[in-house]
């Protein structure tokens, strides 16, 4: 019989930093902020100690940052956040004013904030059409641009007790903020309507989901809100801190999120997060992606640092994906960990096993940007009181797409195997065309013995050899992954 070998624990496991990080001090630019990609690829940084000034940083993958200074025209104060508008002219807030910026032309519209006198945080493009941004310290309250500069002024519930610190533009149309002083999250309609959902925790950073929900960094964990206003929180991964800042949503659909305590995390919009620890001094707060690429960018406020991890496309892998045959079971058993294989070999998972010769590549230590974590789960070996055969089959199943994730960990005859984790891409298709130049398409074939506990999948590289097993009797399920190179 095969027994499952645990190996080692999550932090032990993952220790190498196999993503390509790439750090850069940022110079007179004092305590870099809330960020935004411009339509070349470049990031536009506020330096928000640094009396008007933005740096734009540059970076293709395979080279370094590259940096260019430039002060905004006539503005006095320092920038808090930028954001593009729909005019394509980077927008910001600086102490009592709104402005934007012309990137090409170099020249800059300044506007009053509407009110009294007030600290301002965060920048959002409204589903209107229009610039938000917030107020603190001298009443809070939720601000619209328009595009001539015109402004409306909407107070948040709680007065100077309240500081609605990130806002975020919602999938229903929405701004969104979160509240540091209160455990609330606020819903802004476009004419000024607010609602309040308590989350059971402070927040910092805000954003909308590729599922159409808010999600929020809480002192509790990754906190899901939908347009409506049911709150589901997901732990961080045990021995992370919640000292978590600025989140974004990724391309591919993931959320990526600045851990202050030096990692960043990912997390498909399941609630699942996996952790990329950074070089030890790294301090991020706030967080970009590219969406051309999905380059991660991050700003280290408090280090005068930025970073970029470069996409799992242009980084080496670091481990071989092996599969082993069970000439008992007529088992196919696939391992992303050289140790395992190895005691395999050496008969530590009983009688019966040998290496079948097909192996492809993947990355161990992630995450990466672009690439997708694999699920492992083993048939829950329990016995179940009302049969007396054990849970789940004697047998291992993988899953890189999150909803099939996320139904395989509800399944009691599934145990999820977090220790053995690894990266691939995630194809467009269940055919090879759905997996870029340059990669392996990876199918799948499923021996159909679910009615004797005794499900297996077969996962392989050759469309020869998965025709082999359709003409076996197994069903095919295409392609399910795609490995570099």
């Amino acid at each position: 019989m095969f027994l499952r070998i645990v190996l080692c624990l999550l932090a032990v496991c993952n220790a190498a930093l196999a993503a390509t990080v790439i750090q850069r001090d940022v110079g007179t630019c004092s305590r870099p902020a809330r960020s935004a990609v411009g339509p070349d690829g470049s990031v536009w940084i506020p330096c928000s100690s640094s009396n008007a000034r933005l740096i734009r940083a540059q970076y293709n993958p395979g080279g370094a940052i590259t940096l260019d200074n430039f002060i905004v025209p006539s503005l006095s104060g320092s920038i808090a956040a930028v954001i593009f508008g729909p005019d394509g002219l980077l927008w910001f807030v600086a102490s009592n004013v709104v402005g934007k910026y012309d990137t090409v032309a170099h020249t800059a519209t300044l506007y009053t904030l509407i009110g009294a006198s007030a600290n301002v945080n965060d920048i959002a493009l409204g589903g209107d059409g229009n610039i938000w941004v917030n107020k603190f310290g001298g009443g809070a309250s939720m601000v619209k641009v328009l595009p001539n500069g015109q402004m409306q002024e909407f107070f948040v519930p709680g007065g100077n007790a309240r500081r609605p610190v990130f806002i975020g533009a919602g999938a229903d149309g929405n701004i969104w903020y979160t509240d540091e002083l209160t455990t609330k999250v606020g819903r802004v309609t476009p004419a000024g309507v607010i609602t309040e959902f308590d989350i059971g925790s402070t927040a910092e950073g805000i954003v909308a989901g590729a599922d159409g929900n808010m999600w929020a960094t809480s002192d509790n964990g990754l906190a899901r809100i939908t347009p409506a206003g049911q709150v589901t929180v997901f732990p961080y991964p045990a021995g992370y801190s919640t000292n978590t800042f600025g989140i974004v949503s990724a391309p591919d659909g993931t959320l990526w999120y600045a851990d202050a305590n030096g990692a960043i995390g990912q997390a498909a919009t399941t609630g699942v997060s996996s952790y990329l620890n950074l070089p030890q001094g790294s301090a991020p707060l706030y967080i970009a992606v590219r969406p051309s690429d999905g380059a991660v960018f991050f700003m280290e406020y408090n280090a005068q640092r930025i970073g970029v991890i470069a996409p799992a496309t242009t980084t080496p892998s670091d481990t071989s994906v092996i599969e082993f045959y069970n000439d008992q079971l007529n088992h196919y058993f696939i391992t992303s960990s050289a140790v395992e294989a190895a005691a395999i070999d050496g008969g530590a998972a009983g009688p019966g096993w040998s290496r079948t010769g097909q192996t492809w590549r993947a990355w161990l230590a992630g995450p990466l940007p672009t690439a997708a974590l694999v699920c492992r789960f083993y048939g829950t070996p329990d016995i179940n009181p009302a049969t007396g055969l054990r849970r789940g089959p004697n047998s291992h199943f993988y899953t890189l797409e999150p909803a099939e994730c996320a139904a395989v960990r509800q399944d009691p005859g599934w145990t999820y195997e977090p220790a053995d984790k690894y990266w691939m891409l995630r194809p467009t298709s269940n055919t090879a065309a759905g997996c870029k130049a340059g990669t392996t398409p990876i199918y799948r074939a499923y021996n159909q013995r679910f009615a004797f506990n005794d499900s297996n999948h077969r996962y392989m590289t050759s469309l020869t050899l998965y025709n082999q097993m359709l003409a076996l009797g197994w069903s095919g399920e295409g392609v399910v992954m795609c490995a570099p190179g």
